[in-house]
């Protein structure tokens, strides 16, 4: 069964499990470790290139703001263009996103920028990432709505959270090991994770195939998708 990207869902009509399920599960997986990776090395990173405690509490504070306030239109913005693209988004928004941190921490760390530019340019680009990356929770989860009968929809999406609590729980553990080679390495470490984690979603979901926005009844609409070979 394959994505139906506009115009009426395939709620009810399926069980997601297997690959697919697996692949959303990746996909929540991987941000929330990289999650939790921030929230574990920030305070110490913060203040290792001079940045105080209300500042360090300002980025990470406004990035979840930003996170809260952007993951709905992500939602709709869903509805037009199908639930694949916004979850690789998501992931790629990540995945950039971790990786410009570590550059800038990086730079701060050699004295190129200081003081009052870090801390705006730091909260930009974590504000930056955070509405992107608020992309791939909504996104996986209006796919599994679409994707599953609703005897089972209940069952789906509790598994489907539960990588996220999966990740923040094993986040902090894997940053400590991982920030043995650095306080920048799990910022390195998020931004693979989620690339690997884009690339995979990319590669391994079904194709998506897309219905004119018309008025026809979800029942007529899947009739159309199998006749046109999408499922």
């Amino acid at each position: 069964m394959t994505e139906l990207s506009a115009g009426y869902s395939l709620a009810g009509t399926d069980k997601l499990a297997g690959k697919p399920l697996l692949l959303l599960f990746i996909g929540l997986f991987s941000t929330a470790v990289g999650q939790a990776f921030v929230f574990a090395i920030m305070p110490p990173l913060g203040r290792s290139v001079g940045l105080d405690e209300v500042r360090i509490t300002a980025i990470i504070s406004t990035s979840a703001l930003v996170f809260t306030l952007i993951a709905p239109f992500w939602g709709r913005f869903s509805d037009k263009v199908g639930r694949k693209p916004i979850i690789i988004i998501g992931l790629l928004g990540y995945c950039v996103g971790s990786l410009a941190f570590a550059v800038l921490f990086a730079a701060a760390g050699s004295g190129w920028i200081t003081g009052t530019g870090l801390f705006l340019t730091a909260l930009v680009i974590r504000s930056l990432q955070a509405a992107t990356m608020s992309a791939t929770n909504p996104g996986c989860m209006a796919y599994a709505a679409d994707h599953t009968v609703a005897q089972y929809r209940t069952r789906t999406l509790a598994r489907l959270s539960s990588a996220n609590s999966l990740g923040m729980i094993m986040g902090p553990v894997l940053a400590g090991l991982v920030a043995g080679f650095g306080l920048l390495a799990p910022l390195v470490v998020a931004s693979f994770l989620s690339g690997i984690a884009a690339i995979v979603v990319a590669w391994g979901s079904p194709k998506a195939c897309r219905l004119e926005h018309r008025k026809i009844s979800p029942s007529a609409s899947v009739i159309l998708m199998r006749e046109s070979g999408c499922i």
